[in-house]
């Protein structure tokens, strides 16, 4: 049944998100002066159908409980609540000021409970708390994000029109540009040197607007495979999408997610791409690509990487980290080596030289092939995912990485995980 407050609710709620995300929180506010208390659902969006504004619901992946609206700067932040949905390497992030963003990395309990305490941002006006998590696909999402005022008061209720007031730019090339110049204004106030425009990657990020124009909920490509088939090989990079009615809002509100504004602000990001596209029916799709440029070959920088990566997905499960073991790790590399120069039975001598060592009882090792490894393959690629690492029985591990070939073939660069277990004692 219609309560006779609830349009008039959801109408504030649509104007609360024509100032930015996270606006949930008034939502479930202005519900709960209507004596109606929120549980499984909350308003995720708004979409636009002919001309026609709909609010839609889905359901809660974060419930968070009660929390100060206002604090002084500085000012400790006690933050408890569950995750409902089935995510993985979860996070928090928060802005603190126009172009820095915290992070904190949390494992909730069995029932999904979690309490996190931290630091309120250090300058005043309005902050946004964004939660993400990996979903079971391997790709992060954005589970919930919230607004926190410091210093200041929090606005009773939510003015001003739902579409903005500044026209939508007739071209649309120019504002691509804008955009990348609104991106590189951040990193220098970072003492960040500015990303560059790259062709390669403007078509990729062309081909994936168009895409999206035509079905918004089209699967994103392989980005990793989309780069390193132009010539873009790459060990790290970041996509971002959308679609929305006013440009001017789509990219103030974009910028203003804590977790975007972390990776516009990565130091090894070199090149940018942004590329808009007309709907049939109205509106825009977009998309962001940057990314680093691969240097030289490093194995011992990539056995770290790669490692490191394992570690992040065990402490996510609340396993421990695995030790590295100098004397797995150098087997692991004579193995690689080994295989790169086309030796067939190099598996079998690991092994007996493996079973030699003091300390440990190796369980065994895995290997990974890739045109370009990159930490990410260890979470998204379910073909590769290493299962082995993640056992919970495990201890110390070895990493060994080579190349071979030539570069951007399928099988250019090879891993291998050395895995064991303490010996008893």
């Amino acid at each position: 049944m219609l309560h006779a407050g609830v349009p008039a609710t959801f109408v504030g709620y649509a104007r609360a998100r024509a100032e930015g995300p996270g606006s949930e929180d008034f939502l479930d506010d202005q519900l709960r002066a209507l004596k109606f208390e929120p549980t499984e659902t909350y308003v995720f969006g708004l979409a636009r159908l002919d001309g026609i504004q709909i609010v839609v619901l889905a359901v809660r992946d974060v419930v968070v409980d009660a929390m100060p609206k206002v604090v002084a700067p500085g000012a400790k932040v006690v933050l408890q609540g569950r995750i409902e949905g089935a995510f993985e390497d979860l996070r928090l992030l928060v802005d603190d000021g126009p172009s820095k963003v915290r992070t904190t990395d949390f494992v909730p309990t069995s029932d999904g409970r979690f309490k996190l305490e931290l630091e309120a941002p250090s300058t005043e006006g309005r902050h946004l708390f964004e939660w993400t998590g990996e979903d079971p696909r391997g790709w992060r999402a954005t589970l919930l994000t919230i607004p926190i005022y410091v210093g200041s008061t929090a606005p009773d209720t939510f003015g001003g029109a739902l579409a903005s007031e500044k026209p939508n730019p007739l071209d649309l090339k120019a504002w691509e540009k804008a955009t990348t110049d609104r991106v590189n204004a951040l990193r220098t106030a970072e003492g960040l040197e500015p990303v560059t425009a790259n062709a390669a990657l403007s078509m990729l990020a062309a081909q994936q607007a168009s895409k999206y124009a035509e079905n918004p909920l089209a699967v994103p490509n392989v980005m990793f495979d989309q780069l390193n088939a132009s010539g873009l090989r790459t060990r790290d990079a970041f996509q971002y999408r959308g679609v929305t009615y006013n440009l001017y809002s789509r990219l103030d509100r974009a910028l203003a997610r804590p977790s975007v504004r972390e990776q516009v602000l990565k130091p090894n990001f070199t090149r940018m791409a942004v590329a808009f596209k007309a709907q049939p029916k109205g509106g825009y799709a977009d998309t962001w690509m940057l990314s680093e440029a691969l240097g030289a070959f490093d194995s011992q920088a990539l056995s770290a990487q790669l490692l490191k990566e394992v570690n992040r997905r065990r402490v996510s499960k609340a396993l421990p980290a695995l030790y590295e073991n100098t004397q797995l790790a150098a087997m692991a590399q004579t193995f690689a080596d080994k295989t790169c120069a086309g030796a067939t039975d190099a598996g079998s001598t690991l092994e007996t030289e493996a079973r030699k060592l003091k300390g440990v009882v190796v369980r065994g090792y895995q290997v990974y092939t890739a045109s370009v490894l990159v930490p990410a393959l260890m979470r998204t690629d379910k073909s590769n995912n290493p299962q082995t690492p993640i056992r919970t029985t495990l201890t110390h591990a070895g990493v060994g990485a080579c190349e071979k070939g030539k570069p951007g073939t399928d099988a250019n660069e090879l891993a291998v995980f050395l895995l064991a277990e303490a010996a008893p004692k």
